[in-house]
């Protein structure tokens, strides 16, 4: 405390304090007042951590540590759940969804238009690249 100011507290608060320490420390001793501040500055804490596995959806996903844990020492991001796509090219325009749990495609093959030819011999083809 600073300078002259003292306040009154109850002799079970201090032990209270005390107790706390020793929880923490493992040790068994009376602690004198004067060392409480220097006890206390020496306990080392170590969060409680767990791993955490996710797999990956279309939706954004958010976790937080279950009750009783600070943190994740580990996250696994499994696979995401792809499909193969083959198309074929029609005169209308075409719109694909994943099916079947899947999110997305890992590789979509579109299949020669009848009568085949190059990107630029055919009217309405274009080049698509990833």
């Amino acid at each position: 405390m600073a300078g002259n100011e003292y306040r009154k507290i109850k002799r079970s608060t201090l032990v209270g304090i005390g107790d706390a320490i020793r929880e923490k420390t493992g040790e068994n001793e009376q602690i004198p007042v004067p060392s409480l501040e220097n006890k206390i500055r020496e306990i080392k804490t170590e969060p409680k951590l767990t791993d955490l596995s996710v797999v990956p959806s279309a939706a954004a996903k958010y976790a937080l540590p279950p009750e009783g844990y600070e943190g994740f020492y580990k996250v696994t991001v499994e696979a995401a759940p792809l499909a193969a796509l083959v198309a074929t090219p029609t005169e209308e325009s075409q719109v694909f969804t994943p099916q079947n749990g899947t999110i997305g495609f890992s590789v979509v093959t579109v299949e020669a238009a009848e009568g085949g030819g190059t990107a630029e011999e055919l009217p309405n083809a274009m080049e698509v690249s990833f």
